[in-house]
């Protein structure tokens, strides 16, 4: 029987006890009932209520609450026939965390608390550097990145972050989040193309109420098509078929020559100051924004 693992696609951050030992007999069902519930999760997005189109090309898209829930998923999905499986593997499922810091500029620093398995399984910490009026936040998450296969010679790889228990950093306000990033070779529109599909939920913690951060989530995750493309655009494209092999740590990325001004899911909250504008906010981060 197939662990159960739904608590962890919950705003809870976990400890991690929860999450067994690469050595043990438990690891691999684990992770493949991991896998497994991004998939449901994400292929379920067809049927959740459409939010609009952005960027010409984002379809935006809401999952209803419901009963006894009180914060909302939010979903984007895009369709790429002019980047490779490659470029995408390269930019989202190798160094995860490294090239999210080269293409948001406000994420300031990522540290890897623990591999579990590395280029598998890792924890990291995040944190970014918010303007006044907002308190600087960090996030840890536990990073799954998997390659998977949809159907014969079809690649796919699927990416997941859930928040793990870490004492609080000191001059931040831990916020929390979970994602389920997916990207396959598909038929779509009478050709091979690439399917980016995200579905995620978020509460950036402090004084930002919930309801306002489920309406600008859909907006915000969308926005980050095309910075990601900005930023697979400016990095030499890998060989087709290259092998993913994740780079020594202190080859990591840590930084990009120019980068766009992307706003991230995790970092949605900086969005909302016009929204919060005349409220005061208290420097204790049971009370900032």
């Amino acid at each position: 029987m197939a662990p159960d693992v739904s608590a962890l696609f919950t705003l809870t951050a976990h400890d991690r006890s929860a999450i067994p030992s690469p050595d043990s007999d438990e690891y691999a069902a684990w992770v493949d009932a991991m896998v497994a519930e991004g998939e449901r999760i994400n292929a379920s997005v067809d049927g959740w209520n459409a939010s609009g189109t952005k960027h010409g090309m984002v379809e935006m898209a809401r999952r209803p609450l419901k009963h006894g829930e009180h914060t909302a998923w939010a979903s984007r999905t895009s369709y790429h026939a002019d980047h490779s499986y490659e470029q995408f593997r390269d930019g989202l499922l190798k160094d995860h965390a490294p090239n999210e810091k080269a293409f948001i500029p406000m994420l300031a620093n990522v540290e890897r608390l623990q591999t579990f398995r590395e280029g598998e399984l890792e924890i990291w910490q995040n944190r970014y550097n918010m303007s006044f009026p907002n308190t600087n936040r960090d996030f840890v998450e536990l990073i799954l990145c998997r390659e998977t296969s949809t159907e014969p010679g079809r690649r796919a790889f699927i990416v997941i972050s859930t928040p793990i228990h870490e004492p609080k950093l000191k001059g931040h306000v831990r916020g929390l989040y979970v994602s389920v990033e997916t990207v396959r070779e598909m038929e779509h529109d009478g050709k091979t193309q690439l399917q980016w599909r995200t579905a995620t939920c978020s509460n950036p913690g402090g004084y930002v109420p919930i309801k306002i951060v489920d309406q600008v989530l859909p907006s915000k995750i969308a926005d980050d098509v095309p910075h990601f493309l900005h930023f697979i655009d400016s990095r030499p494209k890998p060989a087709a078929g290259t092998p993913s092999t994740p780079a020594p740590a202190d080859d990591r990325p840590t930084a990009a020559a120019e980068r766009p001004q992307s706003p991230s899911h995790q970092s949605t909250f900086a969005s909302l100051r016009n929204k919060l504008s005349g409220r005061r906010h208290s420097k204790d981060s049971s009370t900032s924004v």
